[in-house]
Parts: structure tokens; sequence; C-alpha cells
């Protein structure tokens, strides 16, 4: 009988272990999805745009071609080919939102020939040029430096351009839109007698323009976007966003002095909170009074009085967040004087750092320092997947309390989309809940496949998941 028993608990033994083995053999290897691109839903925009066109001389002034290379024909000047002696260089700077966002530009050449001797209305056409990529930069605050030069086609006439963003899914978002601005300082003029007289040159001419964006056009640009919300807090531990969260709305796009290349006006945005009011002029959350005049300095009843900010002082740290100084620049003009703060009693102030004749607390120095997160929330289908997905020991694979873990941890989210959400705290619950899931009274060997299961589940499939993976901005 003793010998029986001992053959019934051998064959016991060996068919748990073969359902250990399946088990193992099943999961091994197995890894988490490649978890979803965060959703691109930044606001993008450009700054400190300008366009130098240079006239550079022909090559048929250079020794090193052939000699006799001519580009005349027997009915003249080839203007065409001569459109080839014409760079055109735009420069701009990004501003925030193109980290982990932008993979590279776009850019548009259109032409409007000057009025026919038939009187016809002229209208800009898409042209094909040929891109020499100088400088590019696909982060927040990068600049670039991009060459283009015609291909096949004149630029006499007017000449405007478009910038569009790439972004990770490939579609494109425009930055600048020349083509349908009013003004004329958005036009880059070539005439026949500058392209022949590159025939003579023997030293590059530049000439520099600056366009001027309009704030309300800016705005435009981006109105469709869906925008990314921030929480502001400065080293004090002062909310600027309050109960809500902020909207960067850019503002005015700053300019710098064509001859000495110092800066002039600042690039500022508006701060727009999430129930559509603004952070005002007087430093108070209010509504917007509707008025885009920028024009009497002092208080002028047709002005905007939302208050224009600029970022000053960034500063690089190893901490997540942009940290930066905010300055209040009056209806956008120069650079501004005072930097937002807060003071010891924990008071939203303007600090004057200008003065020569007083000093600025320590504290409401430190506090002029801000830090930018982008608001975060928990993702439906990873919500979701908590709640229904399934696992071959244990039926429902997920605590019932990671759900709420994992909306708190979203809604505090600190910007480190690659950090790993849950901690050990959060692992544990997990154990113990795939643990209590073990019914009592099973066999030692079953309950042990069940326990090392559990692990697996902890180890491989929870402790690797990333804020990406839950949260989405």
């Amino acid at each position: 009988m003793d010998r029986k028993k001992s053959i019934f608990f051998i064959c016991v033994t060996l068919i748990v272990l073969a359902l250990i083995y399946y088990i193992f053999k099943k999961f091994k290897g197995r890894t988490l999805p490649t978890p979803s691109p965060p959703a691109q839903t930044d606001e993008l925009s450009i700054s400190d745009l300008k366009f130098v066109r240079t006239l550079n001389p022909d090559k048929s002034n250079s020794e090193s071609e052939i000699s006799g290379y001519t580009i005349e024909y027997d009915g003249g000047i080839n203007y065409v080919k001569l459109s080839q002696n014409v760079t055109f260089t735009i420069k701009w700077k990004n501003n925030i939102g193109f980290n982990n966002v932008v993979t590279g530009f776009k850019i548009e050449h259109f032409v409007k020939s000057p009025v026919g001797t038939d009187g016809a209305t002229q209208i800009f056409t898409k042209q094909a040029p040929t891109t020499t990529t100088q400088q590019v930069s696909i982060i927040d605050y990068g600049e670039n430096d991009v060459s283009i030069v015609s291909t096949n086609y004149s630029v006499i006439g007017d000449n405007r351009f478009k910038i569009y963003a790439i972004l990770n899914d490939n579609t494109t978002i425009e930055l600048y839109d020349g083509v349908s601005e009013s003004g004329t300082s958005h036009n880059i003029n070539v005439r026949e007698e500058e392209l022949g007289a590159t025939l003579d040159m023997t030293d590059p001419q530049s000439v520099i323009y600056t366009p001027v964006v309009s704030s309300t056009n800016m705005t435009s640009i981006i109105a469709d976007l869906t925008k990314v919300a921030y929480n502001i807090t400065n080293s004090g531990g002062f909310n600027l966003h309050g109960s809500q969260s902020l909207y960067l709305i850019p503002a005015t796009p700053g300019s710098v002095n064509d001859t000495t290349g110092e800066r002039v006006n600042a690039e500022t945005f508006f701060f727009q909170y999430t129930d559509g009011q603004y952070l005002l002029d007087n430093l108070s959350k209010g509504d917007w009074n509707e008025k885009t005049e920028r024009s009497a300095v002092g208080g002028g009843i047709n002005n905007d009085n939302r208050m224009y900010i600029a970022f000053y002082n960034e500063i690089d740290t190893n901490e997540s967040g942009e940290k930066v100084q905010l300055r209040r620049v009056i209806l956008g003009y120069g650079l501004g004087d005072e930097f937002i703060s807060s003071d010891a009693n924990g008071t939203l102030i303007l600090a004057d750092m200008s003065s020569q004749t007083t000093t600025i607390p320590e504290t409401e120095y430190n506090n002029s320092f801000w830090k930018f997160f982008q608001k975060c929330y928990p993702r439906t289908i990873f919500l979701n997947k908590l709640s229904s997905e399934k696992d071959d020991v244990f039926d429902i694979k997920w605590s019932p309390d990671l759900a709420g873990i994992v909306t708190q941890k979203c809604l505090s989210c600190d910007g480190m989309q690659e950090s790993k959400i849950f901690d050990a705290d959060d692992r544990k619950i997990q154990y113990d809940y795939l643990v209590g899931l073990i019914p009592s009274g099973v066999h030692p060997a079953i309950k042990l496949g069940r326990v090392n299961r559990a692990t697996y589940i902890v180890s491989n499939d929870m402790e690797p998941i990333t804020y990406s993976d839950a949260c989405k901005t």
C-alpha cells in the first residue's frame, strides 16, 4: 500500500512539474508590446524669423570654370539660369514644444512675377527649389539656418515662403505662411537688372529681410491645434496654474537688430488657463478683453489686457521640466524689466530686477524661476487593459487598485515619459493581489507554480511599464 502511495505521489509530482514547465515555456520571452508614441499635441511656433537674399557672382567669373562659359542665348540673357545665382537663406528659432515631436522641416517657395505687358494679374506660384541644409535643430529653442536656390525657374519678382514642421507621424504643421500675409515685409524682391549684375560681380551681396508677423496671425496659425497643458511652479512652491493648467499661446515673434544682431524685442507668449481665461497684465486671472491693439503704451483703452510673457535665463539642470524666469514685456515691446515671482507670504508679484537703487530679496529672486510640467492624463486603452486583460493562470490579471494608482500618477506626471510608473509599493500590491487569488488547500506544488507566475507577471509584465505607456499629454 505504501508503494502504491509512493507511486501515486511521484505521478502527481511529475504532472505538477510538467504543468510548471508548460507555463514557463509558454510565457518565456514574452515582452510588453511596443508602446505607442505619445500623441503629438504640442502647439508649435517659431520666432526670430529672418530671410537673407544673397546675389552670388556668376560661375563664368570663376577662373576654375571652362573658358568661354556663357549663359546667353540668341534670344538674350537666360534669367532662369541666372536665378541659380540667388541664394535665399531662412533663419528662425524654435519655441517650446518641439522635443520628441518634430522630425524635420519642409519649406515651400512661391514666386509672383512682375505684372506683364498684357496687364494680367499675377499670383504667387509654388516652385520646387533645391534645399541645402546648413543647420537644423528639432528641439525646443533650437536655431535653424537653411539655404535654398532655384531649380529651372525664375526668381524675378516677389518671393515668399511657407515653413512647416514634420511630425513623428509624417504629418505637417504650418509654422509660417508668408503667402497669406498682406504686409510687404514678407516680399523678397529680385529684379532683372540684379540678376544681370551677377555676371560682373566678384563678391556676394546680401540683403536681410525681417518679416513682421502680427500676434493675431500667429495665434490663428495654431488655433486648430490640440493644446498641451502645463503646470507651472516656482522654487517657492507657488502654482502659477492655480487649480487648473496653462496653455502657451504665441503672442509676438520678437526681433533682433539687423546690423548688430542684438535682440530688440523678446518673443512673447500669453498664458491661457484651461477654462479659457488668461493671466492678465495686472497679474490677475480673468477674461480677455478681445482687444488686439499694442500701440498706446501706458493704458490705451483698446490695448490687449493679457500679459505678454518672455522666457529668460533658462537653466540647464538634471531636474525634469523647463526651469526659466518669466519676464513681463509691456505690450510685447522691448525685453521687459519685471519678473514674475512670489514673495515670502506666497503672494504673486512682479519683481523689478533692473533697478540700480533697490535690492531684490533673495526669496523673490529664487522664486522667479519656474518649472514647466506637461499635464498628463491616463490612457483610456491602458485603463481598459487593467480591467479586462486575462491571464492563463489567474483569469483577471491586474489588481483593481492599479487603475486608481495610474490615474493619480498620470495627473501628477512630471514629464518623465520613459520613467517606470510603478514603484516597489505598487508592485507589492499587484503581487499580493495575485497570491491572494490562489485557493487555499491547493497542493503545495500547484501553489508554488502560481506564486512563481505572480512573480513573473510583476517582474516582466508590470515593472517595465513607463509613464508614456500609461499616460498621455
